[in-house]
Order: C-alpha cells, then structure tokens, then sequence
C-alpha cells in the first residue's frame, strides 16, 4: 500500500475540509511523511467566525492526523467556487 507522501501530490489545488466554520482552498507545495505544506490560495470564513489564522498566500503545515480534504481544479482554490 502507498502512503500519503508517495501519491504525487506536489502541484495539486484541494479543498481542505473544515474542522470549523472556515472554508479554505491551498496548492499543495509538499507531501511528508508528516503532512503537506500548503499554500492557502482562498479562504471564506462566516460571519460568525475570525479567519484563525487561515491567510492568502501563506504557508501552512497540515498534519495528517487532522487532514481531511478533496483534490479540486485550480479555478475552484483561487475562487472557492465550483463549476458547474
């Protein structure tokens, strides 16, 4: 079986899914055997919530013990818009 870090990663738009009330989009810059380091490319917070940090154009760690997220098309991580 195939970890994480060995599925060519590197280069891919993904939706990362909310442990909170933040929608955020990153391109993924690097996959370990730790996690992804990321740079977050859209984030849409509710009305209710701060951003937590999460900040166009930075990079974050995500850890695979908390990482849950789907690989999207770069049009979706630059707008957090689907197409239809």
């Amino acid at each position: 079986m195939k970890s994480m870090s060995n599925l060519e990663l590197e280069g891919q738009y993904i939706r990362i899914n909310p442990g909170d009330s933040i929608k955020k989009w990153a391109r993924i810059d690097h996959a370990t055997r730790e996690g992804l380091l990321a740079t977050v490319t859209c984030v849409r917070q509710g009305s209710w919530s701060s951003n937590d940090g999460w900040i166009k154009e930075t990079q974050r760690f995500l850890s695979w013990e908390k990482l849950s997220f789907y690989i999207c098309d770069k049009e979706e991580a630059m707008t957090g818009e689907r197409a239809t």
